[in-house]
C-alpha cells in the first residue's frame, strides 16, 4: 500500500483529468495522491460539484495551504438522471469564464456525467455545435454514450449569463460580444475603468 510520503515524489493526475481550455481543467475528485500534480497547475480555483455538504478535509487543507479558492456546489450523485439545475450551471459558468478565477480545476465525483454536462453547457456558450460537444462528452463516459435526459438538459439550457469584465481568450477570442444566438448576456461593469 502506498503511503502519503510516496505521493510526494509522483505526479499522478486525477482520474479522467483533461484540459478543457487553456487554464481550465477537468476530472474526478482529487485525492492526496493527485495534489502534487495539481500544485504544478498553479490553480486559483477548484470548483467542486459533489453530493457532500462540503469537500473532504484533505481537499480543503490542500486548497488552504496552496491559496486556492475552493468553490463547492452541492450536486447529488449521478444515478441515470441529471442532478444539476440550470441555475447551478449558470453560476458555475460565471466562475469558470472569469479570468480572475483561472487557472481552475472543475470536478465531480468521477469526472464524467456532472462535469461533462457543465463542459457541454460551456461549449454551448462558446457556440460549439451540439454534435461536437456530444462527442467530447462521450469520450469521458464508460459507455461512450449520452443519455436522452443529458442531451435534453444541454439542448434546453439557456438563460441569462453574467459576463465578467475580463474573459479568457478561448471565450469569443477574449472579446465580450454584444449578442449570443441562445443566451441573454449581462455584462458586468469593469470596476477599474469606472474608477
Amino acid at each position: 500500500m502506498e503511503t502519503a510520503k510516496s505521493f510526494q515524489t509522483q505526479l499522478i493526475p486525477p482520474f479522467r483529468y483533461a484540459i478543457v481550455e487553456e487554464s481550465l481543467y477537468r476530472g474526478a475528485y482529487p485525492t492526496m495522491k493527485n495534489f502534487r500534480f495539481l500544485k504544478r497547475l498553479h490553480l486559483k480555483t477548484i470548483v467542486s460539484l459533489t453530493p457532500e455538504a462540503q469537500p473532504n478535509k484533505d481537499l480543503r487543507s490542500f486548497c488552504q495551504d496552496q491559496g486556492i479558492h475552493l468553490q463547492h456546489f452541492h450536486v447529488d450523485k449521478f444515478q441515470d438522471v441529471v442532478t444539476l439545475s440550470h441555475n447551478q450551471v449558470v453560476e458555475i459558468l460565471h466562475k469558470i469564464i472569469s479570468v480572475e478565477n483561472l487557472p481552475a480545476y472543475l470536478h465531480c465525483l468521477d469526472g464524467a456525467h456532472v462535469t461533462g454536462l457543465v463542459v457541454m453547457c460551456l461549449r454551448k456558450l462558446q457556440c460549439w455545435n451540439l454534435s461536437t460537444s456530444t462527442a467530447e462528452f462521450c469520450r469521458f463516459q464508460r459507455t461512450g454514450e449520452i443519455s436522452r435526459e443529458e442531451s435534453q438538459f444541454v439542448e434546453s439550457f439557456q438563460g441569462s449569463i453574467l459576463i465578467p469584465p475580463r474573459i479568457p481568450q478561448w471565450l469569443w477570442q477574449g472579446v465580450r460580444t454584444v449578442n449570443h444566438p441562445i443566451f441573454r448576456l449581462t455584462y458586468l461593469p469593469d470596476e477599474e475603468s469606472d474608477a
